[in-house]
């Protein structure tokens, strides 16, 4: 595939080019325990795939679990555990029932695309293969 910034035939698929700058090593703690820790060079990162639903959703179930906080705080001497506990069941449901509208789909449509992406090992440019360069 030749990068359509620099005509350099020295590119790569974005999910190869990821993996390969991705490392993984075993560290041990001062306490003796250990843990793994992943590191990602610089031109991996430029290749990264998009970000995972679990971030992109993040900040809406914990800004529906605020909102529910100070609604529930601002009726609890009037109202029942009942209605509390099934208040908090609600709002999960409807966080993933939103979720499950909006983000899901939006991500998989995202990382189909990052899937047919390539970037130039010598300009760092990103490209889709079908088209020429990218915005």
């Amino acid at each position: 595939m030749q990068c359509p910034n620099c005509q350099s035939h020295t590119t790569l698929k974005c999910e190869i080019a990821y993996e390969q700058g991705k490392s993984t090593s075993t560290v041990r703690g001062r306490d003796g325990s250990t843990g793994d820790v992943t590191t990602v060079s610089a031109f991996a990162q430029r290749a990264a795939p998009p970000s995972s639903w679990l971030k992109e959703t993040g900040g809406a179930m914990v800004l529906a679990g605020i909102v529910w906080a100070l609604l529930d705080d601002s009726r609890a001497t009037r109202t029942s555990t009942a209605f509390t506990v099934a208040g908090w069941v609600a709002v999960v449901f409807a966080v993933l029932f939103v979720w499950r509208l909006l983000a899901l789909p939006k991500y998989f449509r995202a990382h189909a695309k990052w899937q047919d992406r390539w970037i130039c090992q010598s300009c760092g440019h990103t490209f889709h293969s079908n088209a020429g360069p990218s915005k």
